[in-house]
């Protein structure tokens, strides 16, 4: 997620990076951060087709010769963009909220608050790599976001 160029900028604008490295290596071990991205990727892709299936479907049964494919392509990445919306509306209070309360499960939020660490730099550093974990699922969904990209109607800046 981040490289050495990216911690060297955060320690340059004042943030501690000893928790947010710590806090990276604990996020992503183990299998549940893949099953995250993954079940994320699956459900903005069923968002995308099944957006498709429809607006296809309601063209063929209709007098009129239908949406043309760049009303299909406006229409899909819409869809996603309020699915991807409502996605991190959901995950990423979760996300945040359980980087502390981890800390007080596994009992370490004293021996983290006994260092030399303020509260600004452990919560700093636990947000920083939740951010980061959020652009990351964002990321994932940007091969979605090409196939309305190819029915048309939506333009690559259109992505970002």
């Amino acid at each position: 997620m981040f490289t050495n160029l990216g911690w060297a900028i955060l320690q340059r604008m004042g943030f501690n990076i000893c928790v947010g490295t710590h806090e990276l290596r604990t996020r992503m071990r183990g299998a549940r951060p893949f099953w995250l991205l993954l079940g994320y990727a699956l459900v903005a892709s069923a968002s995308v087709l099944i957006t498709y299936l429809i607006m296809n479907e309601t063209g063929s049964y209709s007098y009129s010769a239908g949406p043309d494919s760049a009303e299909i392509g406006r229409m899909s990445f819409t869809v996603l963009a309020y699915v991807q919306l409502v996605l991190m509306a959901l995950l990423l209070p979760s996300l945040s909220a359980g980087a502390v309360t981890l800390e007080r499960e596994k009992r370490t939020l004293e021996m983290l608050r006994a260092t030399l660490l303020t509260s600004f730099d452990i919560i700093t550093g636990k947000m920083i790599v939740t951010l980061g974990f959020v652009i990351l699922l964002l990321i994932s969904s940007l091969p979605v976001a090409a196939w309305s990209l190819m029915l048309g109607g939506t333009q690559p800046l259109d992505l970002f």
